[in-house]
């Protein structure tokens, strides 16, 4: 059944179980947060891509104020707790200067596939050593969920917006792995041109062919 929620709408995609820290500055959404601090009140990130919102947002939650500044700015941390179905965004929500939304809860299943998992890890391991990247931290196998890792794997947002519509876990794992087994290839022949770009004006040593 659909309920009213406040809405902040952001081009961004927020999967339930991750986390997002904002700075909020606008007038409106300052009033939001101080709304989810004291009456504690959830809102619904709204995809918000190319000046269209998104069928699908996440319900957020007020996790910590990190600093609430003099002039009545926050740093805050939110955390996205579920799933939801839009079915209507207005501009305002009743007599608040924020946004509201009209939307269903929905399901999300967070049972994984732990063969899976190891797949994706691998592959994700051999992302970042193409990549030479060694300063990001990721789960273990065991441990992994797809909201963990899904802003590292270099996903567009029209991406994003397709893996957040599967509420199953184990095909967002498939998604991610088939996202991956053809992105790494596209990545080798990137950082391989890269090398022979670099190598050009050098003088080669090439050993000659002998044809007798």
């Amino acid at each position: 059944m659909a309920k009213e929620f406040a809405a902040f709408p952001l081009n961004l995609v927020c999967f339930p179980g991750e986390t997002q820290n904002l700075h909020i500055f606008e007038p409106r959404y300052r009033s939001l947060i101080q709304d989810c601090r004291d009456r504690g009140i959830s809102f619904i990130l709204v995809p918000f891509i190319d000046g269209k919102s998104f069928h699908l947002g996440t319900e957020m939650h007020l996790d910590h104020i990190e600093k609430e500044y003099p002039d009545g700015k926050f740093d805050v941390r939110v955390k996205a707790v579920g799933l939801v179905k839009i079915s209507r965004l207005t501009q305002r929500m009743g007599d608040k200067t924020y946004p509201g939304v009209k939307a269903t809860p929905l399901s999300w299943n967070m049972e994984t596939d732990y063969e899976k998992c190891e797949i994706l890890m691998g592959l994700i391991k051999e992302l970042y050593a193409t990549l030479n990247i060694s300063n990001t931290k990721v789960p273990e196998a065991h441990d992994l969920r797809v909201h963990q890792v899904v802003h590292k794997l270099g996903l567009s947002i029209s991406e994003e917006l397709e893996l957040i519509s599967l509420a199953n876990e184990v095909e967002r794992l498939d998604y991610l792995i088939k996202h991956l087994t053809s992105f790494i290839p596209t990545i080798k022949r990137a950082e391989k041109l890269k090398v022979m770009a670099a190598l050009n004006g050098h003088f080669k040593n090439i050993n000659p062919k002998h044809l007798y």
